[in-house]
C-alpha cells in the first residue's frame, strides 16, 4: 500500500530487478485499457520542446516575419503561423533508431492488421445525390468546424482512380461506382464488406472453376469499365473475423458520426452496412433515412463494427476527461 500521496503505486520487486521508476494502475475494463493506450501514445509522441525553448523559437519566428501591411491582417497571420511551425519542425529531435528507420524507408507505425481505404465521403455524397437527402446535407453544412476535434471534420483525404477504358481513354473511377454497379451475385454485400473483400482488376482469361482461383464477378453497365474490368473476391465476406492477414477498412474523407447526430449517424451506418445498388434502393419510396435505419435488421458483424466505432469515441472522451482531471 502506498502511504504517501506524492509516491506512485509501485511494486518493490519490479523496482529492484528492473531498476526503473514505474507507476502501476489496475485496469478492470476494455474501455479503461483503450483509454490507457490513447494516453500512453499521446505521452510518448508529445513534443519534447520545453516552454522556454518554445517561447524562444516563437520570438525568432516573429523577428523574421516581414514588415506587416495594415490591410492584409489575414495574410500576415498566415505568414506568422507558417514561420512558427517552420521553427518547431527545424528544432524537432528524433533518436538514432528512428532516424535509421526512416533512412531505410520504413514507417514509424506498427499495426496488427493491414488496412484498405474505404471512400466513405464519396459514398455519402453519392447517396445524397441519388436520394436528395437535404436534411443530412444541411446537418454537415451547419456543423461548426472551427474546432479541430469536431466529429464531422474530414479525417483523411481520398483519392480517385483514373483507368483506361476499352478505347484506351482515361476515365474517372472510384470504389463507390464499383460497388453501385456490381454483379447481381453480390447484391447482398454491403459497402463495408465490399471494401474489405473485393478488388477491381482488368479482365483476363482464368478458369474460375480451377481450385484456388479467386471468384470473379462482372461489373454492370453503365459503369465505364464494365467491358474491360471485373471484380475479384479475395476474402470470403462470411468470414466475420479479422485475422492478421485480413485487411481492415479505413474510413477515408469523413469522420464517423456519433449516435447523437441522429440523421447523420443513421445515414452513415445505412450506407456502410445495408446492401444497395443501382437495382436495389437504400431507402424505399416514402421512407426517411431514420425510418430506414430503424427498420433495417443489421447482422451481428455489422453491429460489432458499429459498437467498436462507438467504443473509440468513448475512449477519446475518457482520455480527454483524464487530461482535464490532471
Amino acid at each position: 500500500m502506498c502511504h504517501d500521496a506524492t509516491i506512485n503505486f509501485f511494486n518493490p520487486y519490479i523496482l529492484v530487478f528492473c531498476r526503473h521508476n514505474h507507476d502501476i494502475k489496475c485496469i478492470l475494463s476494455g474501455k479503461a485499457a483503450k483509454a490507457a493506450m490513447f494516453y500512453i501514445t499521446d505521452y510518448i509522441t508529445k513534443m519534447d520542446i520545453k516552454t522556454h525553448e518554445m517561447l524562444s523559437l516563437m520570438s525568432k519566428a516573429v523577428a523574421r516575419t516581414p514588415i506587416k501591411k495594415e490591410n492584409e491582417a489575414q495574410e500576415n497571420a498566415k505568414n506568422l503561423l507558417h514561420k512558427c511551425l517552420s521553427q518547431f519542425s527545424c528544432q524537432q529531435q528524433i533518436h538514432g533508431q528512428q532516424a535509421v528507420h526512416y533512412l531505410r524507408g520504413k514507417d514509424d507505425t506498427m499495426m496488427s492488421h493491414n488496412t484498405v481505404p474505404m471512400l466513405s465521403s464519396l459514398l455519402l455524397s453519392h447517396i445524397r445525390t441519388i436520394y436528395n437527402n437535404k436534411e443530412a446535407s444541411q446537418f454537415f453544412e451547419n456543423e461548426d468546424t472551427s474546432d479541430s476535434n469536431t466529429e464531422n471534420e474530414p479525417s483523411e483525404l481520398g483519392s480517385l482512380k483514373l483507368e483506361l477504358d476499352k478505347n484506351g481513354k482515361l476515365v474517372e473511377n472510384n470504389q463507390v461506382l464499383d460497388y453501385f454497379y456490381r454483379d447481381e451475385k453480390l447484391s447482398d454485400l454491403n459497402f463495408y464488406n465490399f471494401a474489405r473483400c473485393i478488388r477491381m482488376e482488368k479482365c483476363h482469361s482464368i478458369n474460375n472453376s480451377r481450385m484456388g482461383t479467386h471468384p470473379r464477378y462482372i461489373i454492370n453497365p453503365p459503369h465505364r469499365l464494365s467491358q474491360t474490368h471485373e471484380l475479384v473476391q479475395y476474402i470470403n465476406p462470411n468470414l466475420n473475423i479479422f485475422a492478421p492477414k485480413i485487411a481492415v477498412p479505413r474510413v477515408i474523407g469523413s469522420s464517423i458520426p456519433r449516435p447523437t447526430s441522429k440523421i447523420a449517424y443513421a445515414e452513415f451506418m445505412l450506407a456502410h452496412f445495408k446492401p444497395f445498388s443501382a437495382e436495389k434502393p437504400l431507402v424505399n419510396s416514402g421512407e426517411t433515412i431514420e425510418d430506414a435505419f430503424k427498420n433495417h435488421c443489421f447482422d451481428q458483424f455489422s453491429r460489432n463494427i458499429m459498437a467498436n466505432w462507438e467504443a473509440i469515441h468513448e475512449c477519446e472522451d475518457a482520455r480527454d476527461a483524464e487530461h482535464i482531471r490532471k
